[in-house]
């Protein structure tokens, strides 16, 4: 199968690698935040979770009318391998009682799921027992 960019003409590749370009710059400049959440929260004097919640209220701001769904999960202890690069790790008793990814994968399916006119904005999902 031929490519279809061999019947563009020449001013129509520059247009459309123009577009995609200028899509991507877009994209990067609003992603590229997610990268400096820590310095951002340093030089604003706050929470690193704060600066995730404004990214998220913003894009789901930006992204409603196009029927995107912006969902903030605060998790609290899970029992995944980021745990061994803690300074201090949870003791075995605690860490027995942690959520596990599958819990948190569970809360995402279900704000997915919901229909088309509802989101969930913000849940936060903690162990019963601890």
């Amino acid at each position: 199968m031929p490519s279809p960019f061999r019947s563009l003409s020449s001013r129509q590749r520059h247009a459309f690698a123009a577009c995609f370009l200028g899509w991507s710059l877009d994209a990067f400049d609003y992603f590229i935040l997610v990268f400096c959440v820590s310095a951002v929260a340093t030089d604003f004097r706050v929470a690193r979770s704060a600066v995730v919640e404004a990214l998220a209220l913003t894009l789901a701001k930006e992204e409603r009318e196009h029927g995107i769904r912006t969902t903030v999960i605060n998790p609290g202890l899970v029992d995944t391998e980021i745990l061994e690069k803690r300074p201090v790790k949870p003791p075995p008793e605690q860490l027995a009682q942690a959520l596990l990814p599958e819990h948190v994968a569970e809360a995402v399916l279900a704000c997915a799921q919901l229909p088309p006119r509802a989101v969930i904005s913000e849940m936060t999902i903690v162990p019963t027992t601890i």
